[in-house]
């Protein structure tokens, strides 16, 4: 039964897991609603860029082993290939399409259970309008468009197609279900269960995760040697970057990469960037306590600060304590 929690035997346990969970996580997930209700959060993508196209479950992504015979198709899906990669195989279909055609030897109420999951999912992983090949098909607005009327508030997330991790789930049940059952009935099920198994090892084989390397710049040991306790700007590296050298100075830093930001932040750091367009470095200490300004060495805005000291310079960087003592 797919409602098999509110039986007799499992609703104790049941009623203990809610509770729990009410608990530990209700606090947070009513926080972030108040939070978004009296200071919206903004940072936000857009639900209809980063939904789950109608083929990419059958369809290997960019981070396949082989993924330049599907380029054609992957290419095409907006967002990065982090997104969309979500290919779970036509091994996992054919057994997918097998425990339906089988679903009498199966236990049923599991088999319900976790198709409702993964049609749920898939479904609302779609977004709020439907894709097909990288091109929306206005004309169809999905589910995910009527939730986010009716729950704006859902805005918060914006990537509908990460729900996709519940299809993976759901689909790999069922296929271990389906599995068992090849693997104990008669000796071409056991072949063609073992041949599935060798398909879904070509399917899933991954591209080899690419590795960098990241030499510390001296700037950044030039400023793990400065007070720690006082805040820098960056103006030099992409944000990124930036948080990865603060692992290393242990500086504050102002306009950290963050996935989220309440509106008043980010109307205050509206502020930074408006000094660091412009030129206007001295409202930096004065309006948000930032000590340090790190800037490419060219920033001429920056040379003409007579009343700035300069603490480290080399052929590219330079930076500028704002506050000289």
């Amino acid at each position: 039964k797919p409602l098999f929690f509110a039986t007799r035997p499992y609703r104790a346990p049941f009623a203990a897991l809610a509770a729990t969970a009410l608990a530990t996580a209700g606090p947070w997930i009513w926080s972030l609603f108040r939070l978004n209700a009296t200071d919206p959060l903004v940072g936000g993508h857009p639900a209809a860029d980063l939904s789950l196209d109608l083929l990419a479950l059958f369809i290997p992504g960019g981070h396949w082993r082989f993924a330049n015979l599907t380029r054609g198709y992957w290419s095409s899906l907006p967002g990065s290939i982090h997104e969309s990669s979500v290919y779970i195989g036509l091994s996992v279909t054919a057994l997918l399409i097998y425990a339906v055609a089988r679903r009498r030897a199966l236990d049923r109420s599991a088999l319900l259970l976790w198709f409702s999951v993964l049609l749920f999912f898939a479904v609302f992983s779609l977004g709020p309008v439907l894709h097909v090949w990288g091109r929306e098909v206005t004309t169809i607005t999905m589910p995910y468009g009527w939730v986010e009327r009716l729950i704006p508030a859902i805005d918060i997330s914006g990537v509908p197609v990460r729900m996709t991790v519940m299809v993976v789930l759901s689909a790999a049940v069922i296929s271990a279900m389906v599995l068992k059952l090849l693997l104990h009935s008669s000796r071409p099920a056991r072949v063609a269960a073992l041949l599935l198994l060798g398909i879904m090892v070509v399917e899933y084989l991954p591209s080899p995760i690419p590795t960098t390397r990241i030499a510390t710049p001296p700037f950044v040991e030039a400023l793990s040697r400065l007070p720690a306790d006082q805040a820098i700007l960056d103006t030099v590296d992409d944000p990124s970057l930036a948080l990865y050298f603060q692992t290393i100075h242990q500086h504050p830093m102002a306009l950290g990469y963050i996935a989220r930001l309440p509106k008043s932040v980010a109307d205050r750091d509206n502020g930074i960037y408006v000094a660091k367009d412009s030129g206007n470095y001295a409202m930096l200490p004065r309006d948000y306590n930032i000590r340090y300004l790190v800037t490419k060495a060219t920033d001429e805005a920056a040379a003409r600060m007579s009343w700035a000291k300069l603490v480290y310079q080399d052929s590219t960087v330079r930076i500028y304590d704002l506050r000289p003592q």
